[in-house]
């Protein structure tokens, strides 16, 4: 892959890396494994062990290491090379896979039961995981934490609960028995999961690998089922996208409409207004699908003619629907928080994208690619 080919996510996240520098190895290896959602194909891994060992500097050294550390071993072994080559400008490489599981406590409420395992060098236990078990999907929540101690005592003094928290101290080979369970069930039984589960894995399956007598396969995220019609008939839905695209042909020349590119920007955008995207989390597919026809009307015109450059946030955009001359219904105020949350959750995926930049603004090939997208995506 040539430089000029490499993806820009990949100069930002070694810009960022600089952080690493602060950070306790644990630490690292949990930032490192947040990176999952960016390692998802061939090309990408290869592009960022590239960039890696082309940086030259500690930062990139370390979190070469991190990665053969904590990523499954077809990815971790396209870091290694970066790894050794950096090791000399490394001062000093951290020491990584030492984590030991030291002490395991269940919680038990009227909501389930989750595992919170703590984990140290030594005998200091300074990081954990809290692995929320549930019955239909094995691994419903994951989480990579601090102290456990700090842990347990948060939640024992949680005055948010609704019904009464146990605690109970459990032996580590029990805890194991159970986590591994439902990890295979996990595995067995794919299920929508977010991002951030599948990325605690990558670090949850490093960590347990003594313990586990070997690596957990990382957990993946089943594609939710898109019900291409919304509820509605036939005839229904073929109304409202005829009509929304009448909408868009009398507020948008005909030029930007017809202008489709097929770009990973309107493919984004294509993702989020028909709610076509893999790995959410079910409350975050069932937010996509609340936004309506209308939402998108309102919410595109005015951040096509706001231009480049514009706020995109869940607010601006609600704010867009609220005022757009074309569409004639405005979002209810009991419903205002959770549409903007529903909106945060699609700018997440065009942020990813490179649609709206990590200020939150629109950038040139977002504005560019929203009218053609929202004139296909309505078809």
């Amino acid at each position: 892959m040539q430089a000029h080919e490499r993806p820009a996510w990949c100069d930002e996240v070694l810009q960022q890396a600089v952080l690493l520098n602060d950070l306790a190895t644990s630490q690292i290896e949990a930032w490192a494994s947040g990176l999952a959602p960016l390692l998802a194909t061939d090309d990408d891994v290869e592009a960022f062990a590239l960039a890696c060992q082309e940086a030259k500097t500690g930062e990139a050294a370390v979190l070469a290491r991190a990665l053969t550390t904590v990523a499954p071993a077809s990815i971790a072994i396209r870091f290694s090379t970066a790894a050794e080559n950096l090791v000399k400008v490394a001062a000093p490489l951290h020491k990584f896979g030492r984590s030991q599981l030291r002490s395991a406590r269940s919680v038990t409420d009227r909501g389930g039961r989750s595992i919170v395992l703590g984990f140290g060098v030594g005998d200091e236990q300074d990081h954990s995981l809290l692995i929320e078990i549930d019955a239909d999907t094995g691994v419903a929540d994951l989480r990579v934490a601090g102290d456990p101690a700090q842990i347990i005592e948060a939640i024992e003094h949680d005055e948010s609960a609704t019904s009464r928290i146990v605690t109970e101290e459990l032996s580590i080979e029990a805890a194991i028995d159970e986590v591994q369970q439902a990890w295979r069930y996990a595995l067995d039984h794919p299920a929508p999961r977010s991002a951030s589960v599948i990325a605690n894995s990558w670090v949850a399956s490093a960590w347990l690998a003594t313990s586990t007598h070997g690596r957990l396969a990382a957990l993946q995220s089943a594609d939710t089922d898109t019900d291409p019609l919304r509820g509605l008939t036939e005839e229904e839905f073929a109304r409202a996208n005829k009509a929304a695209r009448a909408t868009l042909k009398s507020a948008v020349p005909e030029s930007e409409l017809q202008n489709l590119r097929s770009n990973s920007a309107e493919n984004a955008w294509l993702a989020v207004v028909t709610a076509a995207v893999p790995g959410l989390a079910t409350e975050e597919f069932d937010a996509l699908l609340f936004l309506e026809w209308a939402d998108w009307l309102g919410a595109g015109l005015g951040l096509w003619r706001a231009g480049v450059g514009a706020d995109v946030s869940g607010a601006s955009m609600v704010g867009f629907v609220n005022r757009c001359p074309e569409v004639s219904t405005t979002v209810d105020k009991a419903d205002r928080e959770y549409v903007e949350w529903a909106f945060g959750i699609a700018i997440e995926i065009l942020t990813d994208a490179e649609v709206v930049d990590e200020l939150g603004r629109l950038t040139s090939s977002g504005h560019a690619a929203l009218m053609p997208a929202l004139w296909h995506a309505w078809r």
